[in-house]
């Protein structure tokens, strides 16, 4: 247990190895786009609010906050104290099974009966980062260097000449050679620390951030996404507009990339965007790859294996035909139901023969601003919701009659030089002639063409069968 009587075993050398410096390779590397795959809603749900100022996510996906001079935990059902302490909080990390805690006035453990100082603060200096490792440890970084925490012992990586400050360097936990290792960098220089060895690789351009996944060590360099695999090997991609950061976890196969306002996923296999993320500011993960963003109001999560896609219907789309509507699940194996329902009331009957398919008939939606709701179910309890807003087939009065007296009425109005065209009748009867010279723009006479949008209210009016 980190709070009990410890054995520190200080001062265990590690030779550094500069063999393996990546600009060796950069005759065997390429430049290519990531590959992509179908966007996905990103589903955010509120866990926590309101935002608090100093906060961390723990492996398991539990929120640790400050607020009020007061520690706080929020699990799935509830928020639990921990204990008072006004200093501010850096991080979080599960280590023997217990949580501790990072603040800037030291380590603390979070105990039964409150939270009580470690006694590891006894044997580092000035702490400015902690990292849970892969196998309940974790690794420190303070102002003597890089410590690492394991098996009931403390042990300090001496390393000799390296041009690197530990007060600066960015970090991440992975795995390189057959050996769990942290990763730093600072500028140019990127190191791989372990148990018994270290590596160390001059980079061409100074490193913009890393994270890790599965796959190894994410590097962020100029215009270029590179990773470099756990045996060695180092593949380059140009990196996506927008990506300034990126998070990851050494247990899951997602890298979230964000430029604060777009969110994209790597899965592994492909990037997908996952639109309708709300703004954020910092990121946190946990072990399973779920990602937690920082908004103006909250903690929200965003699923990395959990979402659906909808096919046939979009945000502000118009049916006027009979549209068919595909609902795409993720993990579609552990769906126990699918529901629909339009406009929060009618349910909408899904053919679930193949996959789940349901229709919509513009006679039977009507006129205006409409709402479908798909709700997906999972045999684990999980819950996605997921809401298109979408128009109605067009209608007289609502659309078409505002069409006429606005850009055809001086003509084919009361004293109008042209025949008389303002009724519902006259226009079902005249449609194609009319929709051919808005097409053209010989009409309105004399005004610019009408916009697309007012040119497929139109079109829209007459395959929708002229509703009143």
């Amino acid at each position: 247990m980190i709070d009990a009587e410890i054995d520190v075993p200080m001062d265990a050398g590690v030779l550094v190895d500069e063999r393996l410096a990546p600009d060796a390779m950069a005759d065997s590397l390429f430049d290519s786009q990531l590959p992509e795959q179908m966007p996905a809603p990103a589903n955010s749900r509120r866990v926590l609010e309101p935002k608090p100022i100093n906060w961390d996510v723990l492996p398991d996906g539990q929120v640790l906050f400050s607020a009020g001079g007061q520690i706080w935990l929020q699990t799935a059902d509830e928020t639990v104290p921990l204990g008072t302490n006004d200093a501010e909080l850096r991080s979080a990390a599960l280590v023997d099974d217990e949580i501790l805690i990072l603040t800037a006035s030291g380590l603390l453990v979070a105990a039964a009966n409150g939270l009580a100082d470690s006694p590891l603060n006894d044997e580092l200096e000035q702490i400015v980062e902690m990292k849970s490792d892969r196998k309940g440890g974790a690794w420190f970084l303070d102002d003597g260097g890089v410590s690492h925490w394991s098996d009931g012992l403390l042990r300090r990586r001496t390393l000799t000449d390296v041009d690197l400050s530990f007060q600066t360097a960015r970090s991440a936990i992975g795995r390189y050679l057959d050996e769990d290792v942290i990763w730093l960098s600072d500028g140019r220089v990127l190191m791989a620390i372990g148990e018994t060895d270290a590596w160390r690789f001059e980079w061409p351009k100074p490193l913009d951030w890393i994270t890790t996944s599965r796959a190894g060590l994410w590097v962020a360099t100029g215009s270029e996404l590179q990773l470099l695999a756990p045996d060695g090997g180092l593949t380059v991609w140009a990196k996506p507009d927008g990506a300034s950061t990126g998070l990851g976890s050494p247990t899951s196969d997602n890298l979230w990339l964000s430029s604060g306002f777009v969110l994209y996923q790597w899965d592994g296999d492909a990037l997908r965007e996952r639109p309708d993320a709300p703004d954020h500011s910092t990121l946190k993960i946990d072990a399973g790859g779920a990602l937690y963003l920082a908004t103006a109001v909250g903690i929200e999560k965003v699923l990395g294996r959990r979402f659906v896609t909808i096919s046939g219907l979009a945000d502000e789309d118009r049916v006027t035909t009979r549209t068919v509507i595909t609902i795409d699940p993720s993990e579609s194996g552990s769906v126990a139901t699918v529901k629909a329902t339009l406009d929060g009331l009618i349910d909408v009957d899904i053919n679930s023969t193949e996959g789940w398919v349901l229709e919509l008939d513009p006679m039977e939606v009507g006129p205006g601003e409409h709402q479908l709701t798909v709700e997906i179910d999972y045999t684990d309890g999980l819950v996605l919701e997921q809401t298109i807003a979408f128009w109605g087939p067009p209608a007289w009065i609502e659309d078409i009659e505002p069409i006429s007296e606005t850009y055809c009425i001086a003509c084919h109005g009361d004293g109008g030089s042209a025949h008389r065209m303002v009724s519902r009748d006259t226009w079902m009867a005249e449609i194609t002639w009319i929709i051919d010279d808005i097409e053209t723009g010989r009409m309105p006479y004399g005004l610019p063409r009408l916009s697309d949008e007012l040119i497929e209210v139109v079109r829209g009016w007459q395959e929708s069968g002229f509703l009143e």
